[in-house]
């Protein structure tokens, strides 16, 4: 059967093209010839260009139908020292996103990030309008176009419209960028588990196999376990703080010194808090290797008899602690006001305002909302890989207004009292010295209250603790500041007995507001005012109360004398900050070693502890002797026993353990650990 004739001809287009670029070089190479034409001469040229063009783009297939036909996924390309990392994701949230690094003989250099604007779609007739944002936070306008190349390439063309990142303005930036991968991004996970703990479970949910994987794979991203170990010992009475810090900082093997796609998963037991099911490590760029966002363990004990099931809670407790790595909050907070969603990011017992466990669970699908899918794909690079921007610094649920609608409505609370109380020293603080606070929540409404007591920890996020410096045109500080923790703690409520105040009644807390994700925030002489914001949702009357405290007024004192000036040089050493918040640590020798020093100058032959900065100096080397410490030397983990003796005597030279210099609540818990201590028989204070 002879062959049907081809209505199409030979493609021209490499002809028309020769055409194009010899009358292009004339224009170019002979400016000033083409200027000496005569009018007529020159409306005949630019004809003849028109031509060419118009002939040109008939010989061409469709852009626009080529491009709908890319594949959603990531690609990479590379032109000079400029690397670019291309995300094509038009089929479900329809955002292009890039980010562009320089490439140097040490690695990658961070330049920028942009993402389509919203509504923005492919098109071949003009470039999509993008925004740009540096690490900085600085903005630019930009553009973006995209033709199809062979082998299911990508022609990338970026242009600036505004100057950052040192990228020239208005100089189109060419990549051809080739498929990686169908996932936006890729990290890697390295697991590290105590003796006897599980590896990380699956589950079946409406005949659907649930991995760790799957569930990151549906916000698109690619999660590769990379391995870790299996034999951390077990302390006897639970992780704290200062040992789960210790852990993170020297047991990974996967960096923990530089911004990378890489996080460190803690499985553990159970936590010194017993009803703490997982946190977050180094919240802030104050932590020592300025890195946040690096790690998160998880403690498994607490969920054995949750009633959703362990292995249901186990994933959505991981999924959220890692959450909370790549910077997701928490959907309940007051700042997102999504108490309504069923994301990884809620609390089960905080759905719909509370006691609305069973109901969570019911309509729980192991997925994350939108607007955190779009932020996990699409976010720049520095606002969501592990080392980058401190935790909370990113508002990707805003409006885009500055507010915020809250899906519970706030009322305040004036039944309950809520009161910050400074030490004895009428709010004056040496210059250096550890700031402690006191905080209690009073019950004056004539009917008990649910509460559980981890409501008034700043590391549980529901009381948010406000910090200005007066006047504040004489601070480096930003005018307002919240306090954030170096550590995120998240908690489990199951209530018990315990968990009420009655009419009355009052419960308690210190505050440790010394150094946080930010770093110091008393760094600087002069006077502070404090305030706290308490949180209580009530589930049935659908509202979230609002419990303001108090504003307290401190002050720091400048330095009396150039030795103050030199121990203030140690003393605001972030090493210093952080044994501080975590109560001591043996992992951090520089601090164990400043304050070593600083406490024998300050104390000299005293016969008693008068020096507030001593006086907190003894207490955290007390703590930190009180408790084991897991370590490792030579690939081998080891147990350092507690020194009971060594920790009763550093506090039984404070006296009254401390009540001249601590404020109450920090009085009374150092007054409880050294009853603790003396109540161990003698035989067992090894």
């Amino acid at each position: 059967m002879p062959n049907k004739k081809s209505n199409s001809t030979p493609s021209l287009a490499p002809r028309i093209l020769r055409q194009l670029n010899a009358l292009c070089d004339v224009v170019h190479n002979e400016q000033h010839a083409v200027a000496k034409l005569s009018s007529k001469d020159q409306q005949a040229l630019l004809k003849n260009i028109q031509q060419v063009e118009k002939r040109l783009k008939s010989s061409q297939p469709s852009n626009r139908q080529n491009l709908r036909e890319v594949p959603n996924g990531l690609y990479q390309g590379s032109h000079n020292e400029l690397q670019l990392t291309l995300r094509v994701d038009m089929t479900e949230t329809g955002i292009i996103s890039l980010d562009i690094f320089r490439i140097t003989q040490s690695g990658q250099n961070y330049l920028l990030s942009a993402r389509t604007q919203p509504g923005e779609s492919l098109n071949d007739q003009q470039p999509m309008a993008m925004v740009a944002q540096n690490a900085s936070g600085q903005l630019a306008m930009a553009s973006l176009s995209l033709t199809v190349a062979p082998l299911k390439q990508l022609n990338a063309t970026f242009t600036l419209q505004g100057a950052l990142a040192g990228i020239a303005v208005q100089i189109p930036l060419v990549w051809q960028a080739k498929k990686i991968q169908d996932a936006f991004r890729h990290i890697g996970l390295e697991v590290d588990y105590e003796i006897n703990i599980d590896r990380l479970p699956t589950y079946t949910h409406n005949n659907r196999e649930i991995t760790l994987a799957g569930c990151f794979a549906q916000a698109g991203i690619n999660l590769e376990e990379l391995g870790g170990r299996d034999q951390i010992p077990s302390p006897a009475r639970g992780w704290d703080d200062a040992q789960l810090h210790g852990l993170m900082t020297r047991f990974a093997d996967t960096p923990v010194d530089q911004k990378t796609w890489a996080l460190h998963l803690l499985m553990l037991s159970k936590a010194t808090e017993e009803r703490l099911l997982g946190i977050m490590f180094d919240t802030g760029s104050s932590d020592l290797n300025q890195l946040p966002r690096q790690g998160a363990a998880v403690f498994t004990a607490p969920m054995q008899d949750h009633p959703a099931g362990a292995e249901r809670k186990l994933i959505q407790t991981i999924v959220h602690e890692l959450g909370h790595a790549l910077n997701l909050a928490h959907r309940f907070e007051r700042g997102v006001s999504m108490a309504n969603s069923t994301s990884f990011m809620n609390y089960d017992w905080r759905y719909m305002g509370g006691n609305q466990t069973k109901l969570f669970w019911q309509r729980f699908n192991f997925s994350f909302d939108e607007d955190e899918i779009r932020f996990m794909r699409h976010a720049p690079w520095h606002q969501l890989v592990p080392g980058g921007a401190e935790f909370h610094t990113v508002r990707y649920w805003d409006d885009g207004s500055g507010g915020y609608s809250p899906y519970l409505p706030e009322e305040p609370l004036q039944e309950l009292q809520l009161l910050l109380e400074t030490p004895p020293n009428q709010g004056l603080f040496p210059f250096g010295s550890p700031v402690f606070l006191s905080v209690h929540l009073s019950n004056n409404s004539g009917k008990t209250i649910d509460i559980p007591d981890f409501y008034l920890d700043p590391k549980a996020g529901l009381l948010e603790i406000l910090v200005r410096r007066i006047p504040a045109q004489q601070s480096s500080q930003p005018n307002l500041q919240r306090f954030q923790p170096v550590i995120s703690r998240c908690y489990d409520w199951k209530k018990r007995s315990g968990d009420v105040l009655k009419p009355g009644d009052k419960m308690s807390n210190n505050l440790n507001l010394t150094f946080g994700a930010a770093g110091f925030m008393f760094a600087e002489p002069g006077t502070y005012q404090i305030s706290a914001v308490l949180a209580i949702p009530d589930g049935e009357q659908g509202k979230e109360f609002v419990v303001n405290s108090n504003t307290l007024l401190i002050r720091i004192a400048y330095p009396k004398d150039m030795q103050e000036e030199r121990d203030a040089l140690d003393l605001f050493h972030p090493e210093v900050g952080l044994y501080f918040a975590l109560g001591g640590s043996d992992v951090l020798p520089k601090a164990v070693s400043y304050l070593e020093v600083i406490k024998e100058r300050r104390q000299q032959n005293k016969l008693n502890i008068t020096d507030p900065v001593v006086a907190y100096i003894t207490r955290c080397q007390a703590i930190n002797y009180s408790r084991e410490f897991v370590s490792q030397r030579e690939n081998t983990f080891h147990v350092r026993k507690p020194d009971i003796n060594k920790a009763r005597e550093l506090l039984q030279s404070l006296p009254a353990a401390g009540a001249a210099l601590f404020d109450v609540q920090t009085q009374q818990a150092t007054l409880k650990l050294l009853q603790k201590l003396e109540s161990i028989p003698i035989a067992d204070k090894k």
